[in-house]
């Protein structure tokens, strides 16, 4: 089997020699270039498999980058940022990518983002020949399959949810924008056969937040609303897919 290509995009000469040689190391065929002018034809013309881009670059911002390179629906797409700050990071993964990864970083954890991309779109090819056609919650890098009954986290990762942290986030997010009561989702659940009480939702919330790990005072998922209940505020984007 021929090695997987990756393009590598980054404007600093010793990153972009440190990620190279690190993913060729790993037995990726790699592609490095200082800017995006011509990522886009390199996508194509090399069959890529995953772009490294990093966000910060003089010629074509990263962020418009992925833009670009996300119109080729098979290209994996792993986010270099230089950025500490949570928002930087998934405005990246709202526009496009797939995985980030923040600066300074080991070029293994290059290699291992890398890899859980491509695992990713291995297992969704598979699926897509064996499976069936299931509804599928995408928000901010993570991936919610209520009747496969699995949540992937933005590393490719499958996170364990018990059947009433599974309703409770899959009506959090069916009912956005719009807040979820405790009396709503007790017969929400009731309705999916889940025996909760109200007096519990708040517990399932924390066990939930804390498997996403959200944070209640600056929430990226799950917001409370005073006297009304919960809200998610997290983008959602609905896709159909074969599991």
């Amino acid at each position: 089997m021929p090695p997987h290509r990756i393009l590598v995009v980054d404007d600093d000469p010793v990153i972009r020699e440190t990620v190279e040689t690190g993913l060729k190391r790993a037995g990726f065929e790699v592609y490095a270039i200082a800017d995006g002018r011509t990522a886009s034809s390199i996508v194509v013309e090399r069959n890529i498999d995953v772009a490294v881009v990093d966000i910060v670059m003089p010629e074509i911002s990263g962020l418009d980058l992925i833009r670009e390179l996300r119109k080729f629906q098979d290209v994996g797409i792993v986010v270099l940022s230089g950025q500490d700050a949570s928002a930087d990071r998934i405005v990246g993964l709202e526009v496009g990518a797939d995985d980030y990864v923040t600066k300074p970083f080991d070029v293994r954890e290059v290699v291992a983002r890398v890899r859980s991309v491509l695992r990713r779109a291995a297992q969704f090819e598979v699926a897509e020949e064996l499976g069936a056609d299931e509804d599928c919650y995408d928000f901010l890098g993570w991936s919610l399959i209520p009747e496969a009954h699995r949540l992937i986290d933005p590393g490719g990762g499958d996170v364990e949810l018990n059947a009433a942290e599974l309703k409770l986030l899959e009506f959090l997010i069916m009912r956005a924008p719009q807040t979820v009561s405790p009396g709503e989702f007790v017969a929400y659940a009731k309705e999916k056969g889940v025996g909760v009480a109200k007096a519990t939702m708040v517990t399932v919330i924390k066990r939930l937040r804390k498997k996403l790990g959200d944070d209640s005072k600056r929430p990226l998922f799950i917001r409370n609303v005073r006297e009304e209940g919960y809200l998610f505020v997290a983008k959602v984007t609905r896709a159909t897919r074969r599991i």
